[in-house]
């Protein structure tokens, strides 16, 4: 245990120890000292009993008498790790950091949020339990604060010196500090909340019986043998029901389903766009409507592949694990490191800079990066550092004409997945990665040939490719199996930014883009039939116009791999699963195992039979909270784009964003 101090080492060694009671999980700080580099603290964390563990680096600053001294978890992941220098802000060497990290996904990701208002280090902190929005509480030698929104603003309360700080209750917590000092507080009962039209409450266990259950662990679907749910996460399979038959007892919800039903594990989009473009004149990400509107088709964790606007994100990331309003887990990614960013120019971007820049992204919390328009040399720098810090990165590459990265070429460097085409030696240099693509003839032998050497590096190496199909076909002649309407996706728009959106339809469609769309089906399936098929993710890469959203362009994904000739549960399998698996996340996301947090969607119909079935969700539960998708989508119609052109220019990327 690193940074305590000898006075209050017992009560946070007790508080670990009592975390580590809790079924299998449990977590511990240490300090971690790589030579030639930054100290950081520590986490480290086991899901199996302490059989193996995982550590990851906090946003903290870590060496001697520094670091995390204090680290607590709710039941919904959100989580905190709090300290600062012991030794005192005058001390030699010392850093200027925060002292205070959030994780919104049970300590995988870190972020910063607003800094305790209390003077030098936090020695103790504790959640107020059963309180929404978050209530927090930190204390230490230079006083109390308390934050009412999960530890993005905070107040000061007291300015006496404390060790330690719990709650018994979501009404009366205790402090203690030097000389014997002990302080009740006491919190104001909270009024009821509105009944919420939109999700079930989330007190007591949910037990999900009846329909069929595709768990993401295999290729078939089986009965569903029951699948109790308790703080968020998926606690059995199996169980039997307690109580008299046909009546739970006190304080569970049942979840009955009739035989035509399916569960499956929540959707992952690994190229999920929240950029709008409804004027024409740059994109802007748009986080309000886009998360509700993921959420409602099944996608419970997002990759945004390149946020245009990272602020934005920041807010809404943080707006959802607090419960402030509904999404799926976004998954950051930070901008795009190529000239899909702007203001990118080559010559400042050097290698040490693109370290810079993953370093600090790194302590923001991101999940992985986007390359997009990198040169090669930079590309080996981000993927190494990115790597450094336990993160991930993939590309969307070209053909290695005009100083781009050929796919191949990436793979040597240790990328970790690749969107959209597959590259090597079947996209010669001379030419781009469109250009040989459109004209592609996987008739040829040679060239089939070229594609299934290239498709042995990934499979050798490990690397994921993410097919993004539909991403064409939407410029093009649209597939009418596929783009066939099942929802009037227009119908979120403003009446004002329905109108702009119309006037600039019917789109003229590319047949470049129709070409490649048909050629890419052959791909994919020789991805799979070469032994691809776990190496497969799902993303859309739908930036819209206002015709087609990105949240509805998961089902239009998975059918078009179908139509490719993918089997539908390796579909479903790319969809979840091995989504999560390519952001390190299968341990917690992507199956239904006892475990694992309650992420799940429930369809009518059987999707391993007809994979269009996804697109009836009946249900979707995120982190153990119920929603009712057509509830969800209702409460955003009408709501998306500007309402009059007073309001159009945020909306304007190139002027706003400058891009």
């Amino acid at each position: 245990i690193g940074g305590f101090t000898k006075e209050n080492a017992r009560a946070h060694i007790d508080f670990i120890l009592e975390i580590g009671n809790r079924g299998k999980r449990s977590v511990a700080i240490d300090i971690k000292s790589d030579t030639g580099r930054e100290y950081f603290g520590r986490l480290l964390a086991t899901a199996d009993g302490g059989d193996s563990w995982q550590a990851r680096d906090l946003p903290l600053a870590g060496g001697t008498f520094r670091g995390a001294t204090t680290v607590g978890f709710r039941p919904d992941g959100l989580g905190f790790a709090l300290g600062g220098d012991l030794a005192g802000a005058d001390a030699p060497d010392a850093p200027s950091a925060p002292r205070a990290a959030l994780s919104a996904d049970g300590g995988l990701s870190w972020s910063t949020p607003g800094e305790p208002a209390l003077a030098g280090a936090v020695y103790g902190a504790a959640w107020v339990p059963r309180r929404d929005p978050a209530t927090l509480f930190a204390v230490g030698p230079g006083g109390m604060a308390w934050s009412p929104d999960g530890g993005l603003r905070w107040a000061p309360l007291d300015s006496a010196s404390y060790w330690a700080v719990d709650f018994a209750s979501p009404s009366l917590g205790w402090a203690t500090g030097p000389g014997g000092r002990v302080v009740r507080i006491r919190m104001e009962t909270q009024e009821a909340p509105a009944p919420d039209p939109v999700r079930a409450p989330r007190s007591g266990d949910l037990v999900i019986v009846g329909g069929r259950l595709f768990d993401g662990t295999g290729d078939e679907a089986r009965p569903n043998p029951g699948i109790l749910v308790r703080n968020g996460a998926i606690l059995a399979l199996g169980v039997p029901l307690p109580g008299s038959p046909g009546v739970p007892p006190e304080g569970v919800r049942v979840l009955a389903l009739d035989d035509h039903h399916t569960v499956l594990p929540g959707f992952f989009d690994l190229h999920a766009h929240y950029a709008v473009d409804l004027f024409g004149e740059g994109r802007v990400d748009e986080t309000v409507v886009n998360p509700v509107v993921f959420l409602a088709n099944g996608v419970t964790s997002t990759f945004p592949a390149g946020e245009v606007d990272p602020a934005a994100f920041d807010e809404a990331a943080r707006a959802i694990a607090d419960g402030v309003r509904p999404g799926p887990r976004i998954h950051r990614s930070g901008p795009y490191f190529g000239t899909a960013r702007p203001g990118w120019r080559h010559e400042a971007m050097t290698p040490d800079s693109i370290r810079a820049e993953v370093r600090n992204w790194a302590l923001r919390g991101v999940r992985g990066f986007k390359a997009k328009g990198i040169r090669p040399g930079q590309l080996a720098a981000l993927v190494d550092e990115a790597h450094r810090q336990g993160l991930s990165v993939t590309g969307h590459l070209d053909s290695g004409y005009r100083g781009s990265v050929n796919p191949r070429d990436a793979i040597a460097i240790g990328i970790d997945r690749v969107e959209h085409f597959l590259g090597g030696d079947a996209l010669p240099a001379d030419r781009s990665a469109y250009a040989s693509l459109e004209a592609l003839d996987l008739d040829d032998p040679a060239t089939r040939e070229a594609v299934r050497a290239q498709i042995r590096r990934f499979v050798e190496a490990g690397v994921r490719f993410d097919a993004t199909l539909t991403a064409y076909d939407y410029f093009a002649g649209r597939d009418p199996e596929v783009y066939a309407p099942f929802h009037d996706e227009m119908g979120l728009l403003t009446p004002y930014a329905r109108s702009v959106v119309e006037a600039r339809l019917p789109r003229p469609p590319l047949d470049p883009f129709g070409r490649i769309y048909h050629v890419k089906h052959g791909t994919v399936r020789l991805f799979v039939e070469e032994g691809g098929a776990d190496l497969l993710t799902v993303g859309t890469d739908h930036p819209s116009w206002g015709e087609f959203f990105s949240g509805f362009a998961i089902h239009r994904e998975m059918h078009a791999l179908s139509r490719a000739g993918v089997p539908n549960a390796v579909v479903l399998r790319a969809a979840t699963v091995n989504g999560a698996r390519a952001l390190g996340l299968d341990g917690m996301l992507g199956t239904v195992q006892p475990g694992r947090l309650a992420d799940l969607v429930v369809v009518v119909g059987d999707p391993l039979a007809d994979i269009t079935a996804t697109r009836r969700v009946r249900h979707v539960i995120r982190g153990g909270v119920l929603y009712d998708p057509a509830a969800l989508l209702e409460s955003v119609r009408g709501v998306l784009g500007p309402r009059d052109a007073s309001e159009a220019a945020w909306w304007k990327g190139s002027l706003r964003l400058g891009g």
